[in-house]
C-alpha cells in the first residue's frame, strides 16, 4: 500500500486548482524588472527602499540581479554557490561564499536559515531572497522557522521539477503545506514560466517544468489585493531559443 501511494498521482482538478491559486495579485505596488532581459532577470515590487540586504543562493554565471541592487540602490548581497570558485563579477557590495544552500548535511552545504547570520541586525520584512538552487528550494524553504520567513520582504524563487508535484506524496507532504505557509505571510505578486526547462502534460493541460514566483510580505500592502493578468509587459523569455510558455488563469 505504501509503495503504491508513493507512486500515485493526485487528482488532475486538484492540481489545477492549486495552480490557479498561484494567480498573482497587486496590493498597491508597481513592479520593476531587476536583472537582465532574459534568464537572471526578475520582476519585483518597487518596495526596495530600506532593504538591509539580499541573500542569493545559486549563482553560476549570472549575477545581474545583485549588481543592479548594488549599483542603483546600494543594497548589499551575499552569493552562495559551491559549483564556482568565484563570482563572475566583482563588486564592493557583494560577498561570495563557496557553499551550496539546501537541505543537505554535506560539508559544502549551508541551511537557508544560516544565511540570515549575514545580516544579524535585519528587522522583519527587510531582506530580499533571490534563490535558484535547481530543485532544493522546496526543502530549503520548508526548513525555515516562522521568524526566519518574516525576515524577508521580497522572495524571488525559481521552483524546478514541477512535474514531480503530480506525485501524491510530494504534493501532500511538501508542496501544499509549504505554499500554505508562504501564502499566509506573502502575496504572490508575479509568476513567470521558465521556458528553458520545457513543459509537462497533465490530462491535456500544459504546465511549465520550472516557474519563477515573486512573493511580497503582506505587511507591506498598500491596498486590498486584486488579481492581475500575466504576462506582464516587462516579462521576457528566459531563452530566445525555445518557445515562450503562457499560463492561462
Amino acid at each position: 500500500m505504501g509503495g503504491y501511494f508513493a507512486k500515485s498521482n493526485i487528482d488532475r482538478e486538484y492540481l489545477l486548482d492549486f495552480f490557479t491559486g498561484l494567480r498573482p495579485v497587486t496590493a498597491g505596488w508597481e513592479l520593476m524588472r531587476v536583472g537582465n532581459f532574459g534568464d537572471g532577470g526578475y520582476l519585483v515590487p518597487k518596495d526596495l527602499l530600506g532593504v538591509s540586504g539580499c541573500i542569493s543562493p545559486g549563482v553560476s554565471e549570472i549575477m545581474d540581479f545583485e549588481l543592479q541592487l548594488s549599483k542603483e540602490l546600494n543594497i548589499p548581497s551575499v552569493l552562495y554557490d559551491a559549483s564556482i570558485d568565484a563570482p563572475p563579477h566583482g563588486d564592493r557590495h557583494i560577498k561570495f561564499r563557496k557553499l551550496f544552500v539546501g537541505f543537505n548535511h554535506g560539508s559544502n552545504y549551508l541551511p537557508l536559515s544560516k544565511t540570515l547570520d549575514e545580516f544579524p541586525n535585519a528587522e522583519d520584512a527587510s531582506l530580499v531572497l533571490q534563490m535558484d538552487i535547481e530543485g532544493d528550494e522546496l526543502l530549503a524553504l520548508a526548513s525555515l522557522e516562522e521568524s526566519d520567513l518574516n525576515k524577508f520582504r521580497i522572495m524571488v524563487v525559481e521552483f524546478h521539477r514541477l512535474q514531480d508535484w503530480k506525485n501524491h506524496t510530494v504534493f501532500e507532504k511538501l508542496v501544499f503545506p509549504l505554499f500554505e505557509r508562504l501564502k499566509s505571510k506573502f502575496d504572490i505578486v508575479h509568476i513567470h514560466p521558465n521556458n528553458c526547462d520545457g513543459v509537462f502534460n497533465i490530462s491535456g493541460t500544459i504546465l511549465p517544468r520550472a516557474l519563477e514566483i515573486t512573493f511580497h510580505h503582506k505587511s507591506r500592502r498598500k491596498s486590498i489585493p486584486s488579481y492581475v493578468s500575466i504576462p506582464h509587459s516587462l516579462d521576457y523569455p528566459n531563452s530566445s531559443e525555445a518557445p515562450d510558455i503562457r499560463l492561462d488563469f
